[in-house]
């Protein structure tokens, strides 16, 4: 139901744009923290986070739109 409210307002192009971007972005800094994870423990925060923005990301963009 959020998407189609998203859908309606700001129309299908930018949403995928925004989502799609958002998606690159977190692949790479889940990549750089992956990379970086044997030396700073912390690190495992960031991949999770970066997950749920790559989800977040889906959902907007390339998710399902009816």
């Amino acid at each position: 139901m959020f998407q189609v409210i998203l859908v309606d307002r700001n129309g299908r192009r930018p949403l995928l744009l925004i989502g799609m971007a958002a998606m690159v972005v977190a692949l790479i800094i889940m990549t750089v923290a992956l990379v970086l994870q044997s030396t700073y423990s912390w690190f495992s925060y960031i991949s999770i986070a970066t997950t749920v923005i790559f989800v977040v990301g889906f959902a907007v963009g390339l998710g399902k739109h009816h």
